[in-house]
């Protein structure tokens, strides 16, 4: 490299302090958001652990994977139990339309 790029390259004693001080910066906002997302982390796993009585995370994978199940048969007995009653309306209706035509 000529003598004259290696002085382009060389910074002011002031430009190293500017870059010091945003580098300082920088490393403070990063470990104010660090400190931040760790008291984060530490309330959900204490709301996981009091609610689901685990925080640990495959335990909650599986609990999880078990509500859903759960909740899916429900769902199902809920629509069927739904149809059955459809079922015993048109029943009732056709019953109905039959007695009222015997009585014509």
């Amino acid at each position: 490299m000529p003598k004259s790029q290696q002085n382009a390259a060389i910074q002011s004693i002031d430009e190293l302090q500017a870059r010091y001080q945003s580098l300082t910066e920088q490393k403070i906002k990063v470990e104010t958001q660090r400190d931040h997302a760790q008291q984060q982390l530490q309330k959900i796993k204490g709301e996981a652990l009091e609610q689901f009585g685990s925080d640990e995370l495959n335990t909650l994978k599986a609990r999880l994977a078990d509500m859903k199940t759960n909740n899916d048969q429900k769902r199902i007995d809920y629509q069927k139990q739904l149809d059955q009653i459809e079922q015993k309306l048109v029943e009732i209706d056709e019953q109905f339309v039959a007695a009222e035509l015997d009585e014509e």
